[in-house]
């Protein structure tokens, strides 16, 4: 549509459909998946769950990056989109440190 000029509404219509239904079996595949480790249920649910669940809230109190502490299992696709950083953070952030939205 826009790198051809033509006012192809259907195409553009189209790949809009294409990636709503892709997203919608992402979800459907991977959303029962994640309730069942991080506590919507499963033999997990306990100890994640966000009612007040075991390990629910580590760090509510605070805690250092890298320093010993509980742990908590989070599924590898949490970080599919993580940034990666090999050489440090962003521009003004030393090489150990990382930017964090933490709540």
């Amino acid at each position: 549509f826009v790198t051809t000029g033509k006012l192809d509404f259907k195409a553009l219509a189209d790949s809009i459909l294409a990636d709503i239904t892709r997203i919608a079996v992402r979800s459907a595949i991977l959303g029962p998946l994640a309730n069942a480790l991080a506590g919507g249920g499963g033999l997990l649910g306990g100890l994640f769950g966000s009612g007040g669940g075991i390990l629910s809230g580590i760090f509510h109190a605070g805690g250092m990056v890298g320093a010993p502490a509980p742990q908590r299992l989070v599924p590898a696709y949490a970080f599919a989109e993580a940034p990666r950083m090999p050489r440090g953070g962003m521009a003004g952030l030393r090489p150990d440190e990382v930017q964090a939205i933490l709540q």
